[in-house]
């Protein structure tokens, strides 16, 4: 009956390790690119916005494009360490929008935020 008791514990003990040098090796982290601007934002014509995009747990390089090209163009601005500082400029319609996305290699674009384009504001209005 000991001996049973000790194969099992053996049995059990190889088990629970090998299940979890299995499930870490398996399901490790994929990289992927974090944005400061992770949501729907709204650019003025004549304006443009700079993303700070940090690539997590990889040394890729990605590329950044944007859904509609003919709505914003996109260009990189600095490169530090793992961080992009990419610009975007308005170059559609007001109303119009589009998706920023990165890619890195072997894995899907990824949307990093929607940008609609506004149209430009009069600041200083003649009064009646």
């Amino acid at each position: 009956m000991k001996k049973l008791n000790k194969m099992f514990l053996i049995c059990l003990t190889l088990a629970v390790l090998t299940g979890t040098v299995f499930s870490t090796s398996v399901f490790a982290a994929a990289p992927y690119v974090k944005s400061d601007t992770p949501s729907k934002i709204t650019i003025h014509q004549g304006n443009s916005y700079t993303f700070k995009l940090t690539v997590v747990d990889s040394d890729t390089t990605p590329v950044f494009t944007a859904g509609n090209s003919t709505i914003i163009e996109i260009y990189t601005c600095k490169k530090s360490g793992n961080t992009y500082y990419i610009r975007v400029v308005p170059m559609g319609f007001a109303g119009e929008s589009t998706g920023l996305y990165s890619t890195i290699k072997d894995q899907k674009p990824q949307l990093q935020c929607v940008m609609a384009v506004a149209t430009t504001y009069l600041v200083n209005e003649p009064y009646d």
